[in-house]
């Protein structure tokens, strides 16, 4: 499918974007997923110019074809015409424009006019294409990602304060392999972490834009495009985090992740768009290398979540004992679900691990009436089936593993979880809606293991198929709708 798109009869730049084709995903095996997994989609980003515009489409699809715009609630005038359609736009926003199915997509991305303030030792990269390779700047710098330019690279910050990322440009890091894939050359971000005497994990959690213990950041209006791992890392105490108007697109390598906020503090993320081929949003505790502070006062509103495999928004207790707490998912619309649209769990545990304080509030998710199979690929032979025994669960809170991290997603065995213990207090899931045909999915909360305790949980006003109690939950409300 080829699209074309006219603001205000002006044509637009079409940008491709390689993502996964279905729901098969494996365990880092060493090397990279084959391409014959992944498929190419289409993106458009402009500015609105005007209080209300109009944006033409035009495409080939057969005449009584259907067409979805997505979030499903997003309500333009529209108009379809011989060509496509016709749309008309007063505010800023991101949807999709499917075509007959979610294999033939324009990606939209609707931009707030943006000021032109530039700066003395700013990093400009104007229109065109760039080969930086790795990005790092200095505290107090800006990083200026025009509208036209492709820069391939990756940006990586390290103890740095008030650094801006701005612009409407896009920093692809399809050219920087995964940290630990040795098939295909060393990547620059692990030269750079060793440099810095960091560890060989470190290395491994590399991604196409990592923030490590910084200060007053602000990521805006740009487009990330083809991470090698998680796309966006905020990890290591950082503090006072910005992320605002941006757009992750183009993920189809093994475990690229959305954005992954770890162990940090006060941390925005506001009217942004994410479609990634592992979860899409994560506020993690402590885990990695380093990391023993909190995870705390995190707020997501508005945003534009497409899961192309494993969760939509995810709260994740890792093997430290530091808290997570004051974290709020609001206003955010769900347009393609995998396995679970919101989560709480814990992986590997500690003595004691807690989640306090969490809300989910006025969160939509976008059904389909026919829904794939998740599968895991046992072998380089094994191929993706395409059945449709599938039901994704709208909500999960549990514990989903025990035992000694061992790397590459293994648990250890443990003989005696005495040692273990977390609590999940203040968990609250309200006006929680689906929209489109399909039905509501299940809720699962579940206190079957003695080394999880649940208090104070409350579902307000969620729309479920059922809800599954595992166990007792101390202070469990449901307030129907």
């Amino acid at each position: 499918m080829n699209f074309t798109v006219q603001l205000n009869k002006k044509p637009l730049p079409i940008h491709p974007a390689r993502v996964s084709a279905y729901l098969l995903n494996r365990v880092w095996p060493g090397k990279q997923r084959s391409m014959d997994q992944t498929e190419l989609t289409e993106f458009v980003s402009f500015d609105l110019p005007e209080k209300t515009n109009e944006l033409e489409i035009f495409f080939s699809a057969p005449e009584n074809g259907t067409i979805e715009i997505r979030p499903l609630t997003l309500k333009f005038p529209m108009e379809r015409t011989a060509k496509g359609i016709r749309l008309q736009l007063d505010r800023p926003c991101q949807f999709t424009v499917e075509a007959g199915d979610r294999h033939h997509v324009l990606h939209v991305f609707a931009n707030p006019p943006l000021k032109e303030e530039h700066v003395p030792d700013e990093i400009l990269f104007g229109p065109g294409e760039h080969h930086p390779g790795l990005i790092v700047p200095k505290s107090g710098q800006t990083i200026r990602i025009e509208e036209g330019a492709v820069v391939y690279g990756a940006v990586f910050l390290y103890k740095v304060k008030g650094v801006r990322i701005i612009g409407r440009g896009i920093l692809d890091s399809s050219e920087i392999p995964r940290g630990n894939d040795r098939t295909c050359g060393e990547s620059p971000v692990a030269v750079k972490v060793r440099e810095l005497g960091l560890t060989r994990r470190d290395e491994e959690f590399s991604g196409g834009f990592v923030a490590y213990e910084c200060t007053d950041l602000l990521v805006e209006g740009i487009i990330l495009r083809d991470a090698p791992f998680w796309a966006v890392i905020i990890r290591n105490h950082c503090r006072n985090v910005r992320l605002e108007n941006i757009k992750l697109i183009g993920m189809w390598r093994y475990n690229s992740d959305g954005i992954d906020i770890c162990a940090s503090q006060d941390v925005q993320i506001r009217n942004s768009f994410i479609r990634s081929y592992d979860d899409c949003l994560v506020a993690r505790g402590a885990h990695l290398d380093g990391e023993t502070t909190p995870l705390e006062n995190m707020t997501v509103e508005n945003c534009v979540l497409w899961c192309d495999w494993g969760k939509a928004m995810e709260v994740w207790c890792g093997k430290q004992p530091a808290p997570i707490r004051n974290i709020t998912f609001r206003n955010c619309r769900i347009i393609h679900l995998a396995a679970i649209a919101m989560d709480v769990t814990t992986w590997y545990g500690s003595p004691y691990s807690s989640i306090r304080d969490v809300l989910f509030e006025e969160i939509e998710v976008d059904l389909n009436e026919t829904l794939y199979s998740q599968q895991i690929q046992e072998s380089d032979e094994d191929c993706y089936r395409w059945k449709t025994d599938w039901r994704p669960k709208l909500i999960v809170v549990n514990c989903d593993r025990l035992g000694p991290d061992l790397g590459n997603q293994v648990t250890g065995k443990v003989e005696n979880f005495d040692s273990y213990h977390s609590v999940y207090d203040g968990i609250v899931f309200r006006n929680i809606h689906f929209a489109g045909e399909g039905g509501p999915l299940e809720t699962i909360l579940s206190r079957n293991l003695p080394q999880l305790e649940i208090r104070n949980l409350s579902l307000e006003q969620v729309e479920t198929s059922r809800i599954q109690v595992e166990g007792i939950i101390n202070n469990l409300s449901i307030k129907e709708l």
